[in-house]
């Protein structure tokens, strides 16, 4: 197997999931094929990050996907431009490797979301075309999903972000039913009311390599 550890949390698939994508709005990703320039990305420099929401005040939960693969990165080819890189670029990220700083949340969602949610904890797709400030993704979550994420270049740093909702977006509510059943007294608040939202948030934070002639 060839997975990667994740050295940076700059929180989650991933690699996920999206495609209602959130206010803020993002440079348009230039084609830079014209400055003797090549791209390439490092997956022990990528983060994959995740927040969801708890009680009726939604308090943000987060953690990150620790292992996940790429065939388009890690074979050490560098592309022209960072459309080149972006497009068509695959990923495979393991469920079981999520991390939120809580064992007790980490061990919840293994056994009573994303055993429901994908096929043997393996989260699959590949990215498509850039078009402006999106990109959209195919995801394999227990069927084909298709999205639009938001996308900037700034910095030598490939950020995608967006949001979902597990209900309206992913049909996900046998996995979604399972989590706030297990976690009913978790996600209770001041109020005494249990609250589980149904909108994920993702960050995809990618370090890009650029080398110029």
């Amino acid at each position: 197997m060839w997975y990667f550890n994740i050295k940076s949390l700059g929180f989650f698939i991933l690699l996920c999931f999206f495609s209602c994508i959130s206010g803020e709005k993002y440079p348009v990703v230039m084609n830079n094929k014209n400055d003797n320039c090549v791209f390439s990305c490092d997956l022990n420099q990528v983060s994959v990050i995740w927040s969801g929401f708890k009680t009726t005040e939604k308090i943000k939960v987060t953690g990150q996907f620790k292992k996940f693969k790429s065939q388009k990165a890690s074979n050490n080819k560098s592309y022209q431009s960072i459309q080149d890189l972006m497009e068509g670029l695959d990923f495979v990220i393991d469920s079981q490797s999520s991390v939120s700083g809580d064992p007790v949340r980490d061990l919840n969602l293994q056994d009573a979301f994303f055993r429901y949610f994908v096929e043997r904890f393996m989260i699959s797709g590949v990215f498509g075309k850039i078009q402006g400030d999106s990109i959209s993704v195919s995801l394999n979550l227990m069927g084909q999903k298709n999205f639009k994420l938001g996308i900037s270049y700034t910095n030598e740093v490939v950020n995608i972000k967006g949001s979902v909702d597990l209900i309206k977006q992913l049909n996900a509510n046998m996995a979604f039913e399972a989590i706030q059943r297990k976690c009913y007294d978790l996600h209770k608040g001041p109020d005494g009311n249990s609250k589980t939202w149904s909108d994920v948030e993702i960050h995809i934070k990618a370090p890009i390599t650029k080398k110029c002639n």
